[in-house]
Parts: C-alpha cells; sequence; structure tokens
C-alpha cells in the first residue's frame, strides 16, 4: 500500500514545512487516526489527520496544483483550526484541502495566498528565497521624512534589527514599505519603536502580483499570475 512521511504529506500538502511538522507533533498538535501523531510517522490513503483542529482525509492521489489569492478582511484569523474564530474557514470550506501561506495578523487586510502546492508555500515562506511583499500603512500622526529613512534603513525590534527594505511616502501620514522578511506584527513593532500607532495595514502586493480585490473577495490564480509571485516590484 502507497504510504507517505507524516510531515512530508502536510509539506506536500502545502499545510507547513516538514520541519514546522515536526514541531507540532513534538508539541501534541496533531493527531493521526484519533491519536497523538509520533515523529516519523506514516499516512496512507484514507487515514485522517487532524492538525491544530482542523480535520482532513489523507489523499495520496496526485491533486491539481491550485493557488487562490484571498482579501483577507481585518479581524480574521489566518487559521483553519475551527477553535478561533472567525478565521478562514468561512471562505475556504468548500474548496477544499488548501492552506494559508505565511500569515497577516488579526488587525491587518489584504492579500493572502492559499494553496495546495507544497512547493509554492516553501518558496513564497522560506527567508533563503526573499520574495518581497508590498503593504500600505497608515498611521495615526504624521510621520517625519528621517523616521521613514530609519524604517529603510531597518529597525531594532526585541533584539533583532530588520533588513534594509524600500520605503515610499504617500501623504503625510501614510506610506508603502516593501518587505523581504516576515516577522511576527514585523511592521507594527517597526513602528512602535519609533513610537508610532498604526490605524490601518494593508498588504497590497505579492511579488509583482497586486490584484484589485474586495474585502473577503477570493480568485483562482493562472499560471502567468502565479509567476508574478517570484519577481521583485
Amino acid at each position: 500500500m502507497a504510504h507517505m512521511r507524516l510531515n512530508k504529506y502536510l509539506s506536500k500538502c502545502g499545510y507547513c514545512s516538514r520541519r514546522r511538522a515536526d514541531r507540532l507533533i513534538e508539541a501534541g498538535l496533531i493527531k493521526l487516526n484519533g491519536e497523538d501523531a509520533e515523529l516519523g510517522a506514516y499516512v496512507v490513503e484514507g487515514n485522517e489527520i487532524v492538525v491544530e483542529g482542523k480535520s482532513f482525509i489523507v489523499s495520496l492521489k496526485e491533486e491539481k496544483r491550485t493557488t487562490y489569492l484571498f482579501y483577507k478582511p481585518k479581524g480574521v484569523i489566518c487559521t483553519l483550526s475551527e477553535h478561533e474564530t472567525p478565521n478562514l474557514l468561512e471562505y475556504f470550506e468548500d474548496i477544499g484541502h488548501v492552506f494559508p501561506v505565511g500569515r497577516l495578523d488579526k488587525d491587518s487586510e489584504g492579500l493572502l495566498l492559499m494553496t495546495n502546492d507544497g512547493d509554492l508555500a516553501l518558496e513564497m515562506t522560506h527567508p533563503s528565497f526573499q520574495h518581497g511583499k508590498k503593504y500600505q500603512v497608515k498611521l495615526t500622526r504624521v510621520i517625519s521624512d528621517g523616521d521613514l529613512i530609519k524604517l529603510s534603513k531597518g529597525i531594532d525590534i526585541d533584539d533583532y534589527v530588520t533588513q534594509p527594505c524600500r520605503v515610499e511616502r504617500r501623504s503625510k501620514t501614510e506610506f508603502f514599505i516593501w518587505l523581504k522578511e516576515g516577522k511576527n506584527r514585523q511592521i507594527r513593532r517597526m513602528l512602535l519603536a519609533l513610537d508610532y500607532r498604526v490605524s490601518r495595514l494593508r498588504r497590497v502586493a505579492i511579488g509583482r502580483l497586486s490584484l484589485i480585490l474586495q474585502t473577503g473577495e477570493v480568485v483562482e490564480l493562472t499560471q502567468s499570475e502565479i509567476k508574478l509571485l517570484y519577481l521583485d516590484e
């Protein structure tokens, strides 16, 4: 009978990397057929996996690789777990086994990739590939030119200095910023270090892909659109 390591299967589906799958197993957050999964476990056709509260049935048949672009509304949590709401299930429950590529924090909005393509998910999220994302930031007060320059050169946030990045003013209180890294709540923490507060944060482009979507809208990407993900603006 065909089989595959559990961590490889989760990576192939686009849910997470093999390394993160192993960490989830060690933390007791993955169940296989109702039992806590063990490191090195194998799955076969028809097995049930529950990962962070999300249940699905193993299929080892080669599936069509599909990738969607979703405009995540503010307030929605980037998870498929039923234990945290509101979440992505509301928008993707009828689409099938696709998973978020990276995250947007609950208070942020904008473009989010959802896919079952593990190779695409790995390349989009692994820091060694350095794929850029563009964000539109609105602050509660005017930001100085000097502080925009500081953002572009890198900011010390909790003993980590962010990478140099492109910053472009849009108005007295708004600007665009392009990042090739994705620390947790990075933009908010960078600005907090300079004593600014964010009133709105939107991801408006991934690579060169920048589609105009309505809040909560989902579109399946074409191959030509997927290629734009790998290109810097």
